[in-house]
């Protein structure tokens, strides 16, 4: 029997850095497309976790795991391209650069299609077309993106610093708790390992109370980090609030994994 145990608490204060105004930079020699040298890409609106598209994407990765289990558990599925976007921020071409098979290759360049669009940089005030790399792998340490696509979300100041910390009513899961604990499953390695112990998440939560950004505070093993945080960025909050109004909220969420 396993039993989960979840609460919120109040998120670690993160201190702002100065932003400065980056620098772009032609790093495609002919080609006109630009990328920006000290500030990522951004996406409006930012990375759609919960949109249909990406939840195709991972339920095929799942599935290719469940026929693969061996190179699922070596080094795992890996999908490398180049996003090319027009002068307003939409995209322009695609270029695989490391495929993993046609279905998931489809599926994730049907997401980006559909769910992409770029903040486009400027040069001298005027828009410009840019480019940026987008590349993940999956495998039995989760979903990690490489850079990590966080920095390629938010546009403005770095993410956290567009999240609070103190707010008068913080963000918390729709059905409760729960619901999280019936949708969390005990990895089938860490049982026969029997693993167990505290997982610290932080997560950023948008004003609309979709979560946009995880990343483990307290490691217990790649394996329960890895579900913690999986099941936390599927999970639908009610938006924070300041002032009565909703608001982007980061939080610590300690999910503890026990077996009895």
């Amino acid at each position: 029997m396993k039993i989960f145990s979840m609460l919120v608490l109040a998120a670690v204060f993160m201190s702002c850095n100065e932003s400065k105004e980056p620098e772009i930079i032609d790093t495609t020699e002919k080609d006109s497309y630009m990328s920006s040298q000290d500030q990522a890409l951004v996406l409006k609106g930012g990375f759609k976790y919960n949109s249909p598209e990406w939840m195709e994407v991972k339920k095929l990765l799942e599935q290719q795991s469940g026929r693969e289990p061996e190179r699922f558990n070596a080094q795992g599925y890996t999908f490398r391209s180049v996003i090319y976007f027009s002068e307003t921020g939409n995209v322009n071409k695609i270029v695989l650069l490391e495929s993993i098979n046609k279905d998931i290759d489809n599926a994730v360049l049907k997401f980006i299609r559909k769910t992409f669009q770029a903040v486009p940089p400027e040069i001298n005030h005027k828009q410009v077309k840019s480019h940026a790399g987008f590349v993940f792998n999956y495998s039995s340490s989760g979903l990690s993106f490489f850079p990590r696509i966080d920095n390629f979300l938010i546009p403005g100041e770095e993410p956290e610093n567009q999240y609070l910390t103190s707010v008068d009513e913080m963000p918390s899961p729709v059905g409760g708790i729960e619901d999280i604990a019936k949708r969390m499953k005990y990895p089938e390695e860490a049982k026969k390992q029997a693993i167990e112990g505290k997982v610290l998440v932080k997560l950023l939560v948008d004003e609309f109370g979709n979560p946009q950004k995880s990343s483990i505070v307290k490691s217990v093993h790649p394996l329960l980090d890895a579900e913690a945080r999986d099941v936390l960025m599927k999970t639908k909050f009610t938006p924070g609030k300041k002032e009565g109004k909703a608001t982007k909220v980061q939080i610590i969420v300690p999910i503890s994994f026990r077996l009895k």
